[in-house]
């Protein structure tokens, strides 16, 4: 199994996986400090992702823990977006950040100053678009080399990949 740990699988198998609740409270923890500038925090959770129900409890236990204003939308909406605001994206597509980079130019809002934008995974585009975008990311290559070596090695492994946070301009 990679990326996803199943549970109530029998049998002996490998499993390489993320924990997207841990991994976001985490993550939004490590970035506590960037985060005061924002009145409130914006999880972008579309109904279709995989992982949408992780992420909107570990952003919800995260909110709580902290006392965060903070709210979950399934897409980014113009009469929606405020100033002061800071989003949280993973769509496939990364389709919600063009949408927030969008609004910010008609609006002539800062990234990284009147909003903020955090985005899941990490790609070269994320790192130059609009001075750098701001990611949570697992080591993908990471997790392929940890699946290649117990097949080669032919070991049952079961290890989280852990998210790491990459801090860019746009927060």
């Amino acid at each position: 199994m990679i990326d996803h740990n199943e549970h109530g699988l029998e049998g002996t198998y490998s499993c390489i996986y993320q924990d997207h609740k841990s991994d976001l409270v985490d993550s939004l923890t490590t970035l506590l400090p960037q985060l005061e500038k924002y009145k409130r925090l914006v999880l972008v959770a579309p109904l279709e992702a995989f992982h949408a129900q992780d992420l909107i409890a570990g952003f919800e236990a995260f909110s709580k823990e902290h006392k965060k204003n903070h709210k979950i939308i399934h897409q980014v909406q113009p009469d929606s977006f405020k100033k002061g605001d800071a989003y949280i994206t993973f769509s496939r597509y990364d389709q919600d950040d063009v949408d927030i980079i969008k609004l910010c130019r008609e609006k002539n809002w800062k990234l990284g100053e009147d909003i903020g934008l955090i985005s899941y995974n990490d790609t070269a585009v994320k790192e130059v678009l609009e001075e750098g975008i701001t990611v949570i990311s697992t080591d993908f290559r990471k997790m392929g080399e940890e699946a290649a070596n117990a097949i080669l090695n032919e070991t049952a492994v079961t290890l989280r990949d852990p998210a790491t946070v990459i801090i860019r301009n746009s927060l």
